[in-house]
């Protein structure tokens, strides 16, 4: 996932799950968005830092914490380039 629209997107969604604190459904989206981001021979430090906070999401999510959850994936839209 190299395009930062879809990474955007997903993010959101992802934070529409967390919002509504459906735990299935953002674990699932986390994990999945985890695992691409995990997959990249050629990781950019953009990578890097969405997979950072993909996963601190994740963590928190794990223990209950929707707050934090939703902190890090907004830090991590945050980091995407702005749109034109």
């Amino acid at each position: 996932m190299n395009d930062p629209n879809q990474l955007r997107s997903v993010l959101r969604e992802l934070l529409n799950d967390i919002a509504a604190n459906d735990g299935p459904a953002a674990m699932a989206r986390a994990s999945a968005l985890i695992a691409n981001l995990s997959g990249h021979d050629n990781a950019t430090p953009l990578h890097h830092a969405i997979l950072g906070e993909a996963r601190a999401a994740e963590a928190h999510m794990a223990t209950g914490n929707w707050t934090a959850a939703a902190q890090a994936i907004k830090t991590a839209l945050n980091a995407l380039p702005q749109l034109a």
